[in-house]
């Protein structure tokens, strides 16, 4: 998979980043303080390699917090496309995926630590969903 761009929504200081393009080499160049670390932490939030929890208290925006700490999975803070190659899109239309639908997927994450992800062209398939009902299907042949 390859991050072709992000989106970091109602995280600390950062209202709506809008899509940022992501390639080979991306920089973030601004003052101190101008929120270039708000923009990153969400996308390392996304998959940590460790630590990395999310921490509703430091998190949140300060001014939302009452409002988004009593529904967290409501809110999500980062959006992200990823391109996918040949091997893992071979791998989701064995799932089912149409295969000029599953070159780019979405993945978000909220605040209560749940994942969605949807392919960007085809967002009516769920994956997971045809990976359960794949597992479902395999399960009842061994009986």
């Amino acid at each position: 998979m390859k991050l072709l761009k992000f989106r970091a929504t109602g995280f600390r200081s950062v209202t709506d980043s809008e899509w940022i393009e992501a390639s080979d080499v991306t920089a973030l160049i601004g003052e101190n303080e101008a929120g270039k670390t708000n923009l990153l932490l969400p996308l390392w939030k996304l998959n940590p390699s460790s630590g990395g929890e999310i921490n509703i208290l430091d998190d949140m925006p300060r001014g939302r917090y009452a409002e988004m700490r009593a529904r967290p999975a409501s809110h999500r803070f980062i959006y992200c496309i990823f391109e996918l190659d040949e091997q893992e899109r071979a791998l989701a239309e064995r799932f089912g995926a149409k295969p000029n639908n599953c070159e780019r997927i979405t993945v978000r994450r909220n605040y209560a630590g749940q994942y969605g992800i949807d392919f960007t062209d085809d967002p009516g398939f769920s994956i997971i969903e045809a990976y359960e009902q794949k597992e479902v299907d395999a399960s009842e042949e061994d009986q």
